[in-house]
Formats: C-alpha cells, structure tokens, sequence
C-alpha cells in the first residue's frame, strides 16, 4: 500500500529545498530571490521531519502491533540499511573532493575533513555547523538534517520501549511537541536555534503523533471532511511559506508547517501502489536528491554567467541532471545494498526481522 499525499509532500519539499540553496548560489527565473519566499526553503526539511515521524511509526506499528512491542534490532537494522549506505558513500564523496579546490566542496585549510567527517558519523554535524562554522563548505552543510532525524531515531524506540503503554507515549510526544516552540522562542543561541536537536525534534513528534492516531481518525472522516481537512490543511501550508518568514518568525514557524503538514497527511489514505506522478517520483528518491543537491550546484557554479543569461534553461538542466543522477544512484547503488543488507541479516540470524511491513 501506498499512501501518495505523503509522497507528493517529499516531493514538494526537495522542491522547495531546492529552490533555496539554488537561488543561494545561482540565478532563479523569473526574477525569484531568497529575499521571498523561496527563502523559506527550511519548511521544506521541517516536512520531511513530519513525514519521517508519519512513515517511521507507521512502520512500526504494522510490524509489531504496539510501539511498546516494538523489536529493536529489526528497527536498528531496517534503519541502517536505509539510511547509512548512501549516506557512508556521499562522506566518501565529500572527503574525497575536500582538497578539489571548489569553493563550496574544498575544505578551508584552517578546518580539519577528519573532525567533520566524525562529527558527520556520530550525527553530531548540527553542532560542528554552530562550534565550528560548519557552514563554510556548503556541501557539507545539508548534513545537519540528517544528525537530526537519526538521533531521533536512536532513542526513539528506546523511548517506545520504556514507556511501553501507548498512553505514556503520546504523552511524551506531545511534550515533544508543546515544548519545540518555547526551545526556539527562548534559547540564547538564536542562529543555531532551528538547526539545533530540540528546535526539531517536534516536527518529527507530530508526524508519530499522526502515525498513532491515524487509524482511529478515519472513521470521523466523511468524504467532505477528508477533503475539508486536507485542503485547509494545505492551503494553511502554502500561507506559511508564502508569508511566515523563517528569518523573523523561527520559533512559530516550523510549529505551523508542522501542524499544517500534520493535517494533510491525517486526511490522507493509503491505496495500492501505482504508476507515480511527477512529485510522488520527486518523493521517492528525495533522499538522493537532498544529499546530492548542493553539491552539484557547487559543480555547475562556475557557469554562473550563463545561468544568469539563461536562468530558466540553466535550471531545466541543472534539475534534469540531478534527478538523473538521483536515480540512477537510488537505482544501481541505495536499493541493491538496503536488500543484500537486509537479505544477510535474515540468512544470518533468521527471526531478526520482522515479516510485515516496508522498511
């Protein structure tokens, strides 16, 4: 089964992270700046935290039953073999490229590859960013999403566990959730606020929250509420990122991107799965798109005056190369490995991994 509101949101949200780092560096059609709300490209990650909570829990559920039940080396494994193969090959990438002399891909002389790369490894690049100006090597950046959503998720079962009755749990959620805002609207360190773990981790609470309450929902919804529900959740999505500024307005936000992306996906159901449309295929290889995105910004930058010429077709190239490498990266590299990974995992301990649901 497959549910493609969910999809569609991947694919909105690459799209908008995108368009921010590309118009960072590059010239964007049609006279679109940062200064508007292409600069709110940070929405785009705040959604793919509430899917990544959706999605995650979800899962577990389907596996297991209860999120108090559920098996932590199937969680551990099935999340491993998702996220670290393309991510060890893109850190490969990036300190193979750290001496290339690209500005936004080369590594200043005054900063250490090595110490990046461990903080990268331990999930802690959203720390390196703040203490150590992180930020200076654009490539490298878009790294501090990722420390985010896997330090979520390295206690988050623990946390299941531990609580184990489904009420305790949502209770700790929604404290999660409750207390997002007041950490961004009341931190002393207001640049590293949004990048910080609890100026996130709500995001990623709401889209559990939604996962736990789901099935439950559905039978309030009429087909005019459904459709009233996902709609004014969307249309309360696009206000956000058409008026809310993230520059001045970090603490609120991220809480009404999440909550309006909570909406939506509440109102969404899940169908067998068909032929994608052009977002939900955006959505399927977003992991790729987002790792690789910057950094072959950095590679077409030096053909900035064309660009600047021809900003509509510099940007109709740049997007078609990157999905094409996007795809044939998920394709030949990320599938293969998560299945040979998952596939060793049950040869050699049978009983590890759960039998129901995607990983």
């Amino acid at each position: 089964m497959f549910n493609v509101t969910v999809g569609r949101l991947r694919g909105l949200s690459i799209l908008a992270v995108i368009a921010l780092h590309y118009g960072q560096y590059l010239t964007l059609p049609f006279g679109v700046t940062i200064m508007g709300p292409a600069g709110n490209g940070y929405y785009g990650v705040t959604v793919f935290f509430v899917v990544s909570g959706f999605l995650i829990t979800t899962n577990i559920l389907k596996r297991n039953g209860a999120l108090g039940a559920v098996a932590l080396p199937d969680f551990y494994v099935r999340r491993a073999a998702r996220i670290l193969p393309l991510f060890l090959l893109f850190l490969v990438f990036l300190v193979a490229v750290s001496k290339s002399g690209v500005d936004g891909l080369a590594v200043p002389d005054d900063m250490s590859t090595l110490k990046m790369a461990w903080y990268a490894l331990t999930f802690r690049f959203n720390v390196f960013v703040h203490w150590h100006e992180g930020y200076r090597v654009a490539a490298w950046l878009i790294l501090w999403s990722l420390a985010i959503e896997e330090m979520f998720y390295l206690w988050y079962p623990l946390l299941c566990r531990g609580l184990a009755w489904r009420g305790l749990i949502v209770a700790a959620l929604v404290s999660i959730i409750a207390y997002g805002p007041i950490y961004r609207a009341t931190s002393s360190s207001l640049h590293f606020t949004p990048w910080d773990y609890f100026g996130c981790f709500d995001a990623i609470a709401m889209g559990a929250f939604v996962a736990i309450i789901f099935n439950r929902l559905q039978q309030f919804f009429t087909p005019v509420t459904r459709l009233l529900t996902r709609w004014g959740g969307a249309t309360a999505m696009l206000l956000t990122y058409l008026f809310v500024s993230m520059q001045f307005h970090y603490a609120i936000g991220p809480f009404l991107m999440g909550v309006s992306a909570g909406l939506v996906i509440a109102a969404s159901t899940f169908e067998p799965r068909r032929r994608l449309d052009p977002l939900s295929y955006l959505g399927r290889n977003s992991y790729e798109l987002y790792l690789f995105h910057v950094s072959l910004i950095m590679i077409v930058r030096p053909l900035a005056p064309f660009v600047s010429a021809y900003p509509l077709v510099a940007l109709a190239i740049y997007i078609a190369a990157l999905i094409a490498l996007s795809v044939l990266v998920r394709r030949y590299f990320s599938d293969p490995v998560h299945d040979r990974i998952l596939d060793f995992a049950k040869s050699t301990k049978p009983g590890l991994l759960a039998k129901s649901g995607a990983s």
